[in-house]
């Protein structure tokens, strides 16, 4: 039928394959284990402790001083916001509420 060259292509194909997903796997079980949860509660806990030290320096010092910061890190805290809530398929603005 012809096909010999089609047959040892897809062959060597599906070898190259294989060889890349157990690449793959040997590549996955050789990582450091990070636990998600875990580090998501550290930062959640130093992003509270900056958020708290910059709201007593706003109340020490003049709010003019931080108010360009706050207002650059709002639309940034937002845009991620935006993100995460498009993720898991939650509406980004009030009026989609």
């Amino acid at each position: 039928m012809g096909i010999a060259d089609w047959v040892a292509e897809l062959e060597a194909n599906n070898a190259a394959f294989d060889k890349l997903t157990k690449n793959r796997y040997d590549e996955s079980a050789a990582r450091t284990d990070l636990v998600l949860k875990q580090a998501r509660l550290l930062t959640d806990a130093a992003y509270r402790t900056i958020t708290e030290r910059i709201d007593a320096l706003m109340t020490v010092e003049a709010v003019e001083a931080y108010s360009d910061f706050i207002r650059k890190w709002n639309i940034v805290i937002e845009k991620y916001k935006t993100t995460v809530a498009q993720r898991y398929g939650k509406p980004t603005t009030k009026t989609e509420k």
